[in-house]
């Protein structure tokens, strides 16, 4: 990921599972981050109208307003390419860390009634173990701009921890907010005042903008593959309209949740092919061969429609649809992979 030659998602999904493959990975990977990327605006821009104008107001003309200028502006900022991404995300962790720290101190939650009481189970460990799965095929992306391994580790360390404590905050800021009375109520929990309602503005918009110019610049290395005659600030300009038309043509978020958990079974498989193979290399110490990238492919395709038939046609959750592929294709490709293994060492002893 950090090596003399660093290569993004598509890049290695082109090495592993032939050249098709890539092209399958990057269509995927552009529709995911399209969906994501109309979540995020759904969610935030919900929470602001329902601050600014009221329940009744989300779903309307006001709302479709301010999604498409935050979306706009999202767009504009991402035609700096990953300079631009790197100083948004310097100028918004001050801000976004200062708004956790306020509500720490001053925010009082005793007021707003969860319906499901939490308890501490280990039935959520595998959407943890499988959220960061995804992850990893897209730090493939933003990673190979590091200037070394240690500054690569000491980053995903750093993104690990802040994670955890902006995921934690997540549960009680509301940051994900579906169209209701949640952020009015939320907003109650912090002194009254002005400085309480930009701040939580503020961790809205903010968290939108860096969230959604990552989105932007993730699709941006499929886009290279599909489209390499319009690359540079035009790819980032059309990945960003592209975003925007997705959010006014499909205005439920359910579907968009759908459509994105499609893409997340799909390339969290396709993770899963990154790690597997890169352990059967560091095991083996062989370079990749033909029989390794059949395998892989078969892993992937396999673990892929496993994961997509639970979730469409046994209507299972998407958590364990997602669990399910990337389980069968690590397997698939574990099991191929040493039977291959053992075949050639009895070809050797035999010999």
């Amino acid at each position: 990921m950090t090596g003399p030659k660093r290569k993004n998602t598509v890049e290695l999904a082109s090495e592993y599972i032939f050249k098709g493959g890539a092209y399958v990975a990057a269509g995927v990977l552009i529709l995911t981050a399209a969906s994501w990327f109309s979540i995020q605006l759904i969610s935030d821009t919900s929470a602001l109208v329902t601050l600014y104008a009221g329940p009744d107001s989300v779903g309307g003309a006001i709302h479709i307003q301010l999604g498409v200028v935050l979306g706009l502006v999202s767009a504009k900022i991402a035609m700096y390419g990953i300079r631009g991404l790197k100083w948004l995300c310097v100028i918004t962790v001050i801000p976004l860390i200062a708004f956790i720290i306020y509500t720490a101190f001053f925010a009082d939650f005793t007021s707003i009634v969860i319906n499901s009481p939490k308890t501490i189970s280990l039935y959520g460990l595998p959407a943890v173990i499988v959220f960061w799965l995804a992850a990893t095929a897209d730090y493939l992306t933003f990673f190979r701009h590091s200037d070394s391994m240690r500054q690569s580790v000491v980053a995903l360390l750093a993104i690990l921890v802040f994670s955890i404590v902006v995921q934690v905050s997540g549960a009680f800021l509301g940051g994900s907010v579906l169209p209701g009375r949640e952020s009015l109520e939320v907003i109650d929990a912090y002194p009254s005042g002005w400085l309480s309602l930009t701040a939580y503005t503020g961790f809205l918009i903010l968290s939108n903008l860096a969230i959604n110019i990552a989105n932007i610049y993730w699709a941006s290395v499929a886009w290279e593959l599909l489209v390499p005659k319009y690359v540079g600030k035009k790819e980032y300009l059309i990945l960003g309209l592209i975003g925007v038309i997705w959010f006014v043509l499909i205005r439920s978020e359910h579907v968009h949740i759908f459509l994105a958990t499609i893409g997340d079974i799909i390339i969290g498989c396709l993770a899963c092919v990154f790690v597997m193979v890169f352990i059967a290399d560091k095991l083996g110490h062989h370079r990749l061969m033909l029989s390794d990238k059949i395998i892989a492919s078969i892993g992937w395709t396999i673990g892929s429609l496993a994961g997509l038939v639970y979730l469409i046609v046994f209507e299972g959750s998407q958590i364990n649809s997602l669990f399910l592929g990337a389980a069968i294709t690590s397997t698939l490709i574990g099991t191929l992979t040493t039977g291959r293994w053992l075949l050639g060492k009895s070809h050797s002893l035999v010999r």
